[in-house]
């Protein structure tokens, strides 16, 4: 079944988030986030690509990533795949790590990139799992601080905000609702299908293909229903088909 194309060029710079399959923790101790940040290190240096931001909460993560020649989805396999099988031998797990696809959105502009990165800092203090950036270990936001890290670019990040104090400033402002891809766009070309009423197992794969990325994406269930023609149920029941 033919996948929706990503938007994905040469110095592209995403955003990129994942969770665990039926939304399980993909980190279960500090041992799994080091593990995930070295091979995310490794990477980097291999492939060329940038970081701007990064946050591994319990069952998910973000980065914002720039990448160069080797286009995004080779980057992430090669990530995905060494951890979910670190991660499984660790834990004596089988089965998926992570669910489905990850979801990615291209970032427009240095406005837009600024918003993501405290959008990103503040994503355990909008979980409530802390009270402050500052409290959480496992972002990127204690790198922009020091001024020095050996995983993003800190050097670019700050002078997005033109120095640490306005970093802070803008840090202190309510988190921005991140922009989704609009569903039209989700669906490309496969839009007059995907509203139809065909009921063969490649129109209905595709469609509940298109429901989980967009879900994956921040989209509501309502919100997508309504977009397909569907009801609420209609989509759940075609979400929870085997």
């Amino acid at each position: 079944m033919p996948r929706q194309p990503r938007l994905d060029f040469q110095d592209t710079t995403h955003h990129i988030f994942h969770r665990g399959d039926g939304k399980e923790p993909i980190f279960l101790d500090d041992a799994d986030r080091r593990f995930f940040l070295r091979r995310l290190r490794a990477l980097q240096r291999e492939l060329h690509f940038k970081l701007f931001a990064f946050c591994l909460m319990d069952n998910h993560f973000h980065l914002a990533l720039k990448r160069a020649v080797v286009p995004l989805h080779k980057i992430m396999q090669r990530l995905l795949t060494a951890h979910a099988r670190v991660f499984n031998d660790r834990w004596a797990k089988v089965g998926h790590t992570f669910q489905g696809r990850y979801g990615s959105r291209p970032v427009r502009s240095d406005a837009d990139l600024m918003g993501l990165v405290r959008y990103i800092h503040l994503n355990p203090v909008k979980a409530g799992i802390v009270t402050s950036p500052e409290a959480w270990p496992w972002s990127s936001h204690a790198d922009v601080l020091a001024g020095r890290s050996d995983t993003i670019d800190v050097g670019l990040v700050r002078g997005l905000f033109d120095g640490v104090d306005n970093y802070l400033a803008f840090m202190k402002q309510p988190a921005p609702e991140i922009e989704r891809p609009s569903l039209e766009s989700l669906a490309g070309p496969h839009a007059e299908r995907l509203k139809g009423a065909g009921r063969a197992e490649k129109c209905v794969e595709l469609r509940r293909e298109f429901v989980a990325e967009a879900l994956r994406c921040g989209w509501k269930r309502s919100d997508v229903a309504r977009y397909l023609g569907k009801t609420r149920g209609a989509i759940t029941r075609l979400l929870q088909r085997s």
